[in-house]
C-alpha cells in the first residue's frame, strides 16, 4: 500500500493512479479509508517540507480527467468544494505534518498549467476500493423522432437500440483485440438516458466520432 499522508481531517490517503512522476509521484489521485477521492498536486519543496495541494474531487471528475475530457488547469481551478487542503509533508519523521485549509480561489496563488495540458500517462499504484462501487462513465441517450409526441420512448425501441449499440461496441473491440465491458447502472427520464459504466472504450469513442463526422457531412464511410 502506497500511503501518501494521514491526518484526522482527510484520513489515510493511499496513492491510486499517478499522472506525473519524477523523484516519486508528483500529480496523482488518492483515496481514504471510506473511498473519498482527492486530486493531489505537488507545488514545490521547502528546506524541511514538501508542499502539496490535496483537493477533494469526485471520482467522475477524475475519470473525465483520465479520459482527457478535462485538462489539468480545469481540475485545479474548477473545484467542487469551497476549500481544499494545503499540506506540508516533512522530510524528517521527527517533524509533524502541517495541514491548513485554503479557499479554492487561492489556487491562483501558484503558477497554473496552460489550458492545453492533459494527462499523458496513467500509472496504477494501487487498486481502488471503489472498483465494486461503479459510477457512470457514459450515457446512451435515445430521442423521440417526433419531439411533439406526448408518448415516451417505447420499451421495444430501447431494447433494439441497446442491442445494436452493444453489438457495435463489442464487434469493434473484438476486431481490435480490446477487452472491454459495458454495464447499465441506472436510467433517467428525458428522451431516455441510460447511465453506463464502461471500460476500455477510448478507441471506440474515437472511431464513433470519426464515423459521426462523416455521416453529418454525408460522406462515404
Amino acid at each position: 500500500m502506497e500511503l501518501f499522508a494521514s491526518d484526522p481531517r482527510f484520513g489515510k490517503l493511499r496513492i491510486i493512479n499517478v499522472y506525473l512522476e519524477f523523484d516519486g509521484p508528483k500529480i496523482f489521485y488518492a483515496e481514504n479509508e471510506s473511498g473519498s477521492t482527492f486530486f493531489v498536486y505537488w507545488v514545490g519543496d521547502e528546506e524541511a517540507f514538501e508542499n502539496w495541494y490535496v483537493i477533494p474531487c469526485s471520482k467522475s471528475k477524475i475519470i473525465a480527467f483520465e479520459k482527457k475530457q478535462l485538462n489539468l488547469k480545469t481540475i485545479l481551478e474548477q473545484q467542487e468544494q469551497e476549500y481544499f487542503y494545503d499540506v506540508k509533508l516533512p522530510f524528517s519523521s521527527s517533524e509533524e505534518l502541517i495541514v491548513d485549509f485554503k479557499h479554492r480561489n487561492k489556487i491562483a496563488e501558484i503558477e497554473l498549467p496552460k489550458e492545453n495540458v492533459f494527462v499523458k500517462n496513467i500509472k496504477i499504484y494501487a487498486p481502488s476500493i471503489l472498483e465494486n462501487d461503479l459510477i457512470p462513465t457514459h450515457e446512451l441517450i435515445v430521442s423521440k423522432t417526433n419531439k411533439k409526441s406526448k408518448k415516451n420512448v417505447l420499451l421495444e425501441h430501447m431494447s433494439l437500440v441497446c442491442d445494436r449499440f452493444s453489438e457495435l461496441v463489442f464487434g469493434f473491440n473484438k476486431s481490435h483485440d480490446i477487452v472491454s465491458s459495458l454495464q447499465p447502472l441506472n436510467a433517467r427520464y428525458g428522451s431516455f438516458a441510460i447511465s453506463l459504466h464502461a471500460e476500455n472504450l477510448t478507441k471506440f469513442e474515437e472511431f464513433l466520432a470519426k464515423v459521426s463526422e462523416l455521416m453529418i457531412h454525408k460522406k462515404d464511410i
